[in-house]
């Protein structure tokens, strides 16, 4: 994915807005490939660059770079991008867990610290279990 020439410059002023997807989808098409041309030049899964072109998710680092080598800009351009969250719609939480965080700043230090004890004990336990059922299957015993 080496190239000889310096990337070309992503950024006009009136583009300086875009989330990373729709950075990544402009150029993309730009380029004048598919979602599935531009994953297997870059060596992503599609899905994934999917996901990015929705921000739905964001792409790690050496994503990013292969990203940038696949489509010939600057990896600045896509990093700065990826920190912008324009567009982004704010993440909706359920009503359980609007009740449950409710439920959490009413509890005294007490409740939390019993609810906290209550929590890890289940996780020893849980992992006693685990044990268990492993080692009866080495045994042979179901």
């Amino acid at each position: 994915m080496g190239r000889n020439h310096p990337a070309r410059e992503v950024f006009a002023v009136n583009e300086s807005r875009e989330t990373l997807g729709q950075m990544l989808q402009r150029l993309r098409i730009e380029a004048g490939l598919t979602q599935e041309q531009l994953a297997e030049k870059a060596e992503l899964p599609v899905f994934s660059l999917r996901n990015w072109e929705y921000d739905q998710r964001s792409p790690r680092s050496a994503a990013l770079l292969r990203l940038a080598e696949a489509l010939d800009v600057q990896m600045e351009e896509l990093v700065r991008a990826a920190a912008r969250r324009f567009g982004r719609q704010p993440v909706r939480e359920s009503s359980e867990l609007r009740a449950m965080k409710r439920a959490w700043d009413r509890a005294s230090a007490a409740d939390r610290d019993s609810f906290r004890a209550y929590i890890a004990q289940g996780e020893h336990s849980k992992r006693d279990r685990l044990r268990k059922i492993k080692k009866s299957k080495k045994s042979g015993k179901s």
